[in-house]
């Protein structure tokens, strides 16, 4: 169900797999306006859920955030008929049974710039994951950039974070590090994220971190800062 986590944001939890271990997945509804919704990294719905949505207003616009976070857009898209696709570089690539109806750049959409400002991380042509920040509850909106997983998760999520170097704590995974081809680039866009006033950080997989999240953002990014 959608969870409120303040006003006119939302998140919503799902489950998947990575190499066979079970991994939450998340999504967040943003208001854009009174009755404009965007949807960002979706997760598998179900009718309730999608109704819940349809409740709370009109999804106009669907964000993969990454290259990875792609899987689940196709029935986002069944559900919300009237919403735009927008995607970062190289995803019509990956997914041309997908239209995708405007791609990501450094500048923030107009769909969203009044609640929300973006930024691209660079030097990772197999990621282009964008970040966003929605203003009105200092909160930080990123996807795989880092990872949150506790002692909570099941024995084999926790064996396969530990193997990633993000178990039981904030981190950029291995995984991550991995992809990252331009390390000058990529510490030069994460840089603008500490431009923002936040406190609150919301990614795809892991707890959200409620409270000082800025400090506790840093600290999981230093090697890059």
């Amino acid at each position: 169900m959608p969870t409120p986590i303040a006003p006119d944001l939302y998140i919503i939890d799902g489950q998947m797999r990575i190499l066979c271990a079970p991994m939450t997945i998340r999504a967040t509804v943003v208001r854009a306006s009174d009755d404009q919704l965007v949807l960002i990294s979706p997760v598998p719905l179900s009718d309730d859920e999608i109704q819940r949505i349809n409740d709370l207003g009109r999804v106009t616009a669907i964000v993969a955030p990454n290259l990875f976070h792609h899987l689940f857009i196709k029935g986002a898209l069944d559900a919300f008929p009237d919403a735009r696709l927008y995607a970062p570089p190289g995803l019509d690539a990956k997914r041309q049974d997908l239209t995708i109806d405007t791609t990501l750049t450094q500048d923030t959409d107009p769909a969203w710039a009044d609640v929300m400002q973006q930024t691209p991380l660079r030097g990772t042509p197999k990621m282009n994951e964008f970040v966003f920040f929605h203003e009105a509850s200092r909160t930080v909106i990123a996807t795989d950039l880092v990872f949150n997983i506790d002692r909570s998760y099941p024995r084999r999520t926790k064996a396969f974070m530990r193997l990633a170097g993000a178990y039981n704590k904030l981190a950029n995974s291995r995984i991550f590090r991995l992809l990252i081809k331009d390390r000058e680039a990529f510490c030069a866009s994460v840089l603008p994220i500490f431009e923002w006033d936040f406190d609150r950080l919301i990614m795809a997989h892991g707890k959200i971190v409620e409270t000082g999240a800025k400090e506790k953002l840093h600290e999981a990014l230093a090697r890059f800062l």
